[in-house]
């Protein structure tokens, strides 16, 4: 009898084991994220936008700021303050710092 109670926990034991064997281990390997492509054809635009056209645009910015404060009383008499503000401010500031890089 005492055989047979030491052989049951020992049963037991190497049915854990040859199930933990049998499992499969989880896989810790995530596949990586493709890289985007780059279209070269596109870059020679966003470089020209951010090297020289964004600088004139803040330029014209200011030099639109300059011109509203000039054309505003004379504006007040004729076509109102909101299209000379359109067309003096708001035009270089979307021009410069509202459209994406490399849309002209």
């Amino acid at each position: 009898m005492a055989s047979a109670r030491r052989l049951r926990p020992a049963g037991l034991l190497g049915a854990l084991l040859l199930a933990l064997a049998s499992a499969s281990p989880a896989s810790a390997f995530e596949p990586k994220p493709e890289r985007p492509s780059i279209d070269y054809d596109d870059v020679g635009g966003k470089v020209f936008d951010a090297v020289v056209l964004r600088p004139l645009g803040v330029g014209f910015t200011v030099v639109g700021g300059l011109s509203f404060l000039i054309a505003a009383p004379l504006a007040s008499y004729s076509v109102g303050f909101d299209e000379v503000w359109d067309l003096f401010v708001m035009g270089p500031v979307d021009f410069t710092f509202l459209r994406p890089l490399g849309e002209f």
